[in-house]
């Protein structure tokens, strides 16, 4: 197993959608494991965890350290191990993975009465397995991500928006808050994975669900200077149940995702690029401010849209001090960061074509 893990091509996915994996362009893979001391820490740590959940917790889902306890939020499909596949791979630890790849391949069934929030499924279980089968070349593991896929497409239903939560066994969907739906991360975190399970499979469905969303949230993105609600109905029409705007929770990886997917189309779908410019900006006139008299940048959230018209005009950022937010309602987090951290070519015009892209459109 040591030559695969040092040697085994990796695949780097184009905007096409490939029946055939092996057609996927290949580049090798860098030796992993740790190449000094500070990565053997990294990995050590790692492990403490690691044994710490195969002792207690093997099989299931997660290890609540402090009680020891287990829990079954995903029907016992082993989470944990998924998850933590392609970390064991990369981290050179060929026994702990050879272990954890025979527990799937012998244990894992969907066949579970039991609601799972879709975000968390498609980017814990369907990228473990993925990462997992692209590592290893094992198609099992393929297999297993495509059946999974297909259950969890029953979370789209009424139109673009994905319900949070779906029953594997059932195709039931639902809420753990019904009042409020869906949040903008969830439903805005998927996209990634479902293209790359698209690319694997030769099923376009994944990919088509995913973009719905994004053909859906990027019009009105636009429309909105780059920043949205966090909650919304998944019944159409659209109704936004939580009117915060924040790059915290339940927003927060939906802006990340806009730039992610853009990289994992090859560069190729520029319209992804151009939302994350557009978020970004947004993110610069609204969120990002300097404190007075110390001149800190950080970052807040507001609590509604309408909000954000206060924080404009759109050309020049807002400023604060200590003083006058004793009189202000300034709800949420804030961080708070040293003088001359982010500069506006740092947050607009980035360096993601550095190098690297033939872009003429920069």
């Amino acid at each position: 197993m040591a030559a695969q893990i040092l040697h085994r091509p990796l695949l780097i996915f184009a905007s096409c959608l490939c029946a055939d994996a092996a057609s996927i362009p290949l580049v090798e893979v860098a030796p992993v494991g740790p190449q000094n001391a500070r990565q053997k820490s990294v990995v050590d740590a790692f492990l403490h965890g690691w044994n710490a959940y195969r002792s207690h917790c093997w099989g299931q889902d997660e290890l609540l350290p402090v009680s020891q306890r287990c829990t079954k939020e995903f029907g016992g499909i082993g989470v944990q191990i998924i998850d933590a596949l392609d970390s064991l791979w990369l981290m050179g630890l060929e026994t702990e993975y050879a272990e954890a790849e025979a527990w799937v391949l012998q244990n894992f069934s969907l066949d579970v009465n039991i609601s799972v929030s879709v975000f968390e499924t498609v980017i814990r279980v369907v990228g473990g397995l993925l990462s997992a089968h692209f590592l290893s070349g094992n198609l099992e593991l393929l297999q297993h991500a495509q059946d999974l896929g297909n259950r969890l497409l029953k979370a789209w239903r009424y139109g673009p928006v994905p319900y949070e939560l779906v029953n594997l066994q059932t195709g039931e969907v639902g809420a753990r808050e019904p009042e409020l739906g869906s949040s903008l991360a969830e439903v805005g975190t998927v996209q990634v994975e479902f293209e790359v399970l698209s690319a694997a499979t030769g099923d376009a469905r994944f990919r088509a669900r995913g973009g719905h969303v994004m053909d859906f949230l990027g019009s009105l993105l636009e429309e909105r200077g780059g920043l949205l609600p966090i909650m919304m109905r998944p019944e159409p029409p659209l109704q936004w149940t939580n009117a915060r705007v924040t790059l915290g929770g339940r927003g927060d990886s939906f802006y990340e995702y806009l730039l992610k997917q853009w990289l994992v189309t090859n560069r190729t779908e520029h319209r992804y690029r151009e939302w994350y410019r557009t978020a970004v900006d947004g993110i610069r006139r609204a969120f990002v401010g300097q404190s007075r008299p110390s001149n800190l940048s950080f970052v807040r959230e507001v609590g509604s849209v309408h909000e954000l018209n206060d924080l404009m005009p759109e050309a020049r950022r807002w400023h604060w001090d200590a003083q006058s937010a004793l009189q202000q309602n300034t709800t949420g987090m804030v961080i708070v960061m040293q003088p001359g951290y982010l500069a506006d070519s740092d947050l607009v015009d980035g360096k993601e074509d550095a190098g690297s892209s033939t872009d003429d459109d920069s």
